[in-house]
């Protein structure tokens, strides 16, 4: 395997979002652009952390907490790395933090999202899937494709944004919850599926349309089903959600990566969405507002029952649903933009025999697809067996990726760091824990997202 290129830093698979080896197209957007994005946002933040990183190691996808200032966690955790930095750039950092919290920006994200921010980002991306871009010429096209790929980084950054805010709103109460109050992760997904915590967008589409499954008594035939057929076939209802779940959200992309198709091309992998909805949702089947309600004493009798803990609680619930909510409009529609334009693009590449097949266009760099597009000097040689090479060892790994790279960290010390700048960092590594990598690591000290 391929040597990392931060060595420094401990890397973990991440199987929650990639399950197979990506394109280039995919780990430009979802390692590179992904990356930095993460890394500006937390200096705009004044999160104490230097970032996020991704890296495509062999085609698969690794996720590692870089530290501020680029040092290694060691055996003595933060402080023996960070405390000659609490002057200087760190204690900047650390300001900058402050003020951010103070200006409560990650609220105003959140609020932003929900006000139309989700809907106006959404509708970019629909534009250029409504546009005819088989009818474009070669310079019309590469202009096209340019404000594509700007489109795709502003989405990046949006997505990155939310899941900060989401880790400040949603993970500090999480983590004081599951850590100090015996909190399970069941309680904590009723709690905050409390009054405002309903999930958005296609996650909403797709929820109402398992809880008329569920409803119907037809939860083992939705997990037994061989198509959407057989669930439109349960009620009238079910089959009206079924057609409208498609025809507003099938034009997502399903595998995060523009080399697979999107969800109206593969529909029986919104079969696989909707099972893994309801083997969540059903246990929960007999939680109602009682048991809601006892569980917001019982936070309410740990955390103290202050008006700042109960707004925490209101924030923690507005923001929950963007977590996943969120993907569609900041990864499955970019990403099905992208697709849509590679599938021109490769075709008009295989006609002028520049690629020997249509969907080995998604395996080369995006820069590289442009070059050949312009017939540029900077154009990849023999770009035909390039792109077919890398296509073939992408859908053929020589074997399985090691699930970590690199030294396991040590968990994060409170000696040598404020109070609060422990607390984010120990947010972000809650919500990091349980969003990328399942629930059973999410004890396993620092990791990412």
């Amino acid at each position: 395997m391929a040597e990392s290129p931060h060595d420094r830093l401990y890397w973990r698979l991440d199987t929650a979002h990639h399950t197979e080896p990506v394109s280039r197209w995919a780990s430009e957007v979802l390692v590179d652009q992904r990356t930095e994005a993460t890394q500006q946002r937390f200096a705009r933040s004044g999160v104490p952390l230097e970032s996020i990183a991704w890296a495509d190691i062999d085609g698969f996808v690794y996720a590692a907490v870089d530290p501020f200032g680029g040092d290694t966690w060691g055996p003595s955790g933060v402080r023996e790395k960070t405390k000659d930095k609490l002057t200087g750039g760190f204690n900047r950092r650390i300001e900058k933090m402050r003020e951010v919290n103070r200006s409560h920006h990650h609220q105003g994200v959140v609020d932003q999202w929900v006000a139309g921010g989700e809907q106006h980002l959404l509708d970019a991306g629909y534009r250029f899937l409504e546009r005819d871009l088989f009818g474009l010429s070669d310079k019309e096209l590469r202009k096209e494709f340019g404000k594509a790929r700007e489109y795709v980084a502003v989405a990046i950054d949006h997505h990155v944004m939310l899941h900060l805010a989401a880790a400040n709103e949603v993970g500090r109460v999480s983590l004081r919850l599951t850590r100090d109050h015996e909190f399970s992760a069941a309680d904590l997904d009723a709690l905050l599926s409390g009054p405002g915590g309903a999930p958005t967008g296609a996650a909403a589409s797709a929820h109402h349309l398992v809880g008329l499954i569920v409803d119907a008594g037809a939860g083992d035939l939705l997990r037994q089903a061989g198509s959407l057929d057989e669930l439109s076939a349960i009620s009238p209802g079910v089959a009206g959600a079924v057609a409208s779940h498609l025809a507003k959200w099938s034009r997502d992309a399903v595998r995060n990566d523009p080399a697979h198709p999107v969800i109206a091309d593969e529909p029986l992998r919104l079969l696989d969405q909707l099972t893994a909805i309801a083997d969540h949702i059903e246990p929960r089947s007999e939680t109602g507002p009682i048991h809601i309600q006892a569980l917001e004493n019982r936070m309410l009798a740990g955390l103290g029952d202050t008006p700042l803990t109960r707004q925490r609680l209101e924030r923690a619930r507005r923001a929950r649903p963007i977590i996943s909510g969120s993907r569609t409009a900041t990864i499955g529609i970019p990403l099905a933009v992208l697709r849509q334009f590679g599938t021109v693009i490769g075709v008009r590449l295989l006609g002028t025999g520049r690629l020997s097949d249509e969907e080995h266009v998604f395996d080369l760099t995006m820069d590289e697809v442009e070059a050949l597009m312009k017939g540029s000097k900077h154009a990849p040689a023999e770009s035909a067996n390039l792109a077919a090479g890398r296509y073939a060892r992408r859908r053929d790994p020589s074997g399985p990726p090691q699930d970590t790279l690199g030294d396991r960290p040590s968990p994060v010390s409170e000696s040598g760091l404020p109070g609060d700048a422990v607390e984010y960092i120990e947010s972000i590594l809650w919500h990091l824990d349980h969003w990328l990598w399942p629930r059973s690591s999410a004890s396993a000290g620092p990791s990412a997202p």
